[in-house]
């Protein structure tokens, strides 16, 4: 049986303005969307999502998952927990963005130029869902340098 996400306060997620400046404004994105993956420190390669909800200040469980939306290979389940202070009134925004780990990816997952759906929930202190927000987006290797888009797609393509 299919969950209900009507019942579930709603997750608006976006992206950062600016590549690489995680501290960087609130950017919307369109289910469908190309975004560049960012490469990290240690050399894999992320997807930075923001995102706003409407909740009390409280510590809450943020459950971030990816897959790939042909088949629903799983290429990131991971569970933190995140603190939503106090707000002048309006929604709470996650400041600085959480990364996305993309790649290297699981052997047989390719995700470039591949749709994937990217999903934010928030969980209560019984670990259930209790905001909810999804958004399916085609990651891309970034075109410079050079060398970034060779390492990019050789530990990308799931081979």
């Amino acid at each position: 049986m299919a969950r209900d996400f009507s019942v579930l306060v709603p997750i608006e997620i976006g992206t950062t303005a600016v590549a690489y400046d995680d501290t960087s404004a609130f950017a919307a994105l369109t289910p469908g969307q190309k975004v560049m993956l960012q490469q990290g420190s240690q050399g894999g390669f992320h997807v930075p999502l923001k995102f706003r909800v409407s909740l009390p200040p409280a510590v809450y469980g943020l459950s971030k998952r990816a897959s790939r939306v042909s088949d629903g290979a799983a290429i990131l389940r991971q569970t933190v927990d995140v603190t939503i202070d106090a707000t002048d009134g309006g929604p709470w925004e996650l400041q600085p963005a959480t990364r996305m780990f993309q790649c290297p990816v699981p052997i047989g997952v390719n995700i470039i130029d591949t749709p994937v759906l990217y999903v934010i929930e928030l969980l209560d202190t019984f670990n259930r869902p209790i905001a909810h927000g999804e958004v399916p987006l085609v990651p891309d290797c970034p075109t410079s340098p050079a060398d970034a888009l060779a390492f990019c797609i050789s530990i990308c393509n799931g081979k």
